[in-house]
C-alpha cells in the first residue's frame, strides 16, 4: 500500500514538473520583441520615428520610441523664419512608455498607455512693433518680428491605441495621446500618435 501511494506521489510530482516545463517552454516560445516605424510621421511630418517594445506578458509591455525631425528653420529673405506647424515644433523626443492591453489575444488589440517624453525643439517668438503711419495712410502699420527660441522639457501623458498582429509577426499599430510638459516655458502640451508598421520576433 505504501509502495502504491509512493508511486502515485512520484507520478504526481513528475506530472507537475513536466507541466511546468511545458508552460515555461510555451512562454519562452512566445515572441516578445517588437520593432516598428511610424509611417505617418515619416510621410506627413518628414520625420524619423522608430521604436522598440518588449512584451512582459499577454497584458503588459514597456518600450521606447525616438523621434527626429530635420526641417525646422528656414532662411527667407535674409531673416530667420520659423514655420509654425503641427506637433508643437518638436524636433527631437525620446519617449519611454508602459502599455496595458485589454484582449484575449497576446499583447494585441486595444491598449492604454502611460508615457514620459523628453522633448526639445524650437519655437517662434513673435512680437509686433507699432508705429505712426505715413501722412497718406489712414491706419497704424505693424511689423512682425520673428525670432527663434530653443527649448527642452519633459512631459507626462496618456495615449489610447490598437494593434493588429499577423501570424508571421508583421503588425499594424495606431495610437493617439497628449501630454503636459513639466516646465512649460515655451510649449505646454505635446502630442503623441501615428500609424506604425512593425515586426514581432
Amino acid at each position: 500500500m505504501h509502495i502504491l501511494f509512493s508511486v502515485f506521489i512520484a507520478i504526481g510530482m513528475l506530472n507537475q514538473t513536466l507541466g511546468q516545463h511545458t508552460e515555461n517552454h510555451l512562454n519562452d516560445s512566445v515572441d516578445k520583441h517588437e520593432i516598428k516605424m511610424n509611417i505617418f510621421n515619416l510621410g506627413v511630418l518628414r520625420s524619423v520615428d522608430v521604436g522598440y517594445e518588449y512584451l512582459i506578458n499577454e497584458n503588459a509591455s514597456f518600450g521606447c520610441s525616438m523621434y527626429v525631425r530635420f526641417d525646422r528653420a528656414e532662411e527667407i529673405k535674409g531673416e530667420p523664419y520659423f514655420r509654425l506647424e503641427i506637433d508643437n515644433n518638436r524636433s527631437f523626443s525620446l519617449t519611454p512608455y508602459f502599455r496595458r492591453y485589454f484582449s484575449k489575444k497576446y499583447a494585441s488589440r486595444f491598449f492604454i498607455e502611460g508615457f514620459g517624453m523628453l522633448n526639445s525643439g524650437k519655437t517662434a517668438d513673435i512680437e509686433y512693433v507699432y508705429f505712426e503711419p505715413e501722412p497718406s495712410q489712414n491706419s497704424i502699420e505693424s511689423k512682425e518680428i520673428k525670432s527663434i527660441e530653443t527649448y527642452t522639457d519633459f512631459a507626462l501623458g496618456i495615449s489610447l491605441g490598437g494593434k493588429i498582429v499577423k501570424k508571421k509577426g508583421f503588425l499594424i499599430e495606431f495610437y493617439t495621446g497628449v501630454g503636459l510638459n513639466m516646465k512649460a516655458v515655451f510649449i505646454y502640451a505635446v502630442t503623441r500618435g501615428g500609424f506604425s508598421l512593425g515586426y514581432r520576433f
